[in-house]
């Protein structure tokens, strides 16, 4: 029986796994329902064995909770006796040599999405992640392959929830809807506000990072940015990238 790998983002607000089949493609995608605390968790790499037979598998978190112990260990109990689960962390060898001072603080999912674009697209030319999660994440591989670091700023939800907790006399917006260039109503001139706001902040980011800068968006609200960013040059929507880039994390450790 074919045997998939498998990658776990557990972020904020959700765990994510992808199945890997043997020609490298994913075919499954699975998502907690509410949340990603630890049963969840385990809950998700339960259905995930039900559905495959897992090889190994590499594990990424940003939660500090404790938890990480017993999910690894669901994870060992879902493979297949003797496969590999790989733990992402300051201390885990990786095909990327990083400059951040502070390893020990950097979140896991940054460094995964930071090796799935290098995975992807290769040394050459400077490389801007911008992971669009509960926050958002600017992250820089130069075209050395060096991971540079980046910035953390307010992702689209918290951007409307404190908009609204700040000035209760605005109403609490979704992101989706209409998006005119310049609102015409309180309700469009917010969710301009803050979409187009984000968009402007990303192309910023771009022209600091210099001539030839390839910006790849990721992440949950990155669905919101297609038609803000459509036409621009080098930017592109990259789903999948901290899978990616777990991914590649588990075939270099293979090979040490």
């Amino acid at each position: 029986m074919e045997k998939y790998i498998l990658t776990f983002d557990r972020g904020n607000s959700s765990a994510k796994i992808a199945l890997w089949n043997q020609a490298g493609k994913i075919a499954c995608h699975l998502r907690s329902r509410s949340s990603s605390g630890r049963d969840e968790c385990i809950a998700l790499i339960r259905e995930a064995a039900s559905r495959a037979e897992i090889g190994s598998s590499a594990y990424a978190s940003v939660v500090k909770d404790g938890a990480d112990e017993a999910i690894v260990e669901a994870l060992r109990e879902a493979s297949a006796p003797g496969a590999r689960c790989i733990v992402l962390n300051a201390s885990t060898p990786m095909p990327m040599t990083s400059v951040y001072s502070t390893p020990l603080t950097l979140g896991a999912d940054r460094l995964a999405a930071a090796l799935g674009a290098l995975a992807l697209y290769g040394t050459g030319r400077t490389l801007l992640v911008v992971d669009l999660g509960s926050a958002i994440t600017y992250d820089i591989v130069d075209a050395e392959g060096r991971y540079l670091g980046g910035n953390i700023a307010p992702g689209v939800q918290a951007r409307f929830r404190s908009l609204h907790e700040v000035a209760p006399a605005l109403p609490l917006v979704e992101a989706e809807g209409d998006l005119p260039l310049f609102g015409y109503s309180t309700e469009t001139a917010i969710r301009a506000g803050v979409l187009r706001g984000i968009a402007a902040e990303i192309t910023g980011y771009a022209a600091i990072a210099g001539e030839r800068t390839l910006t790849l968006l990721t992440g949950g609200d990155a669905c919101f940015f297609p038609a803000i960013t459509a036409g621009l040059p080098d930017i592109e929507i990259r789903h999948n990238l901290i899978h990616h880039g777990l991914k590649r994390l588990l075939e270099y450790n293979e090979t040490l």
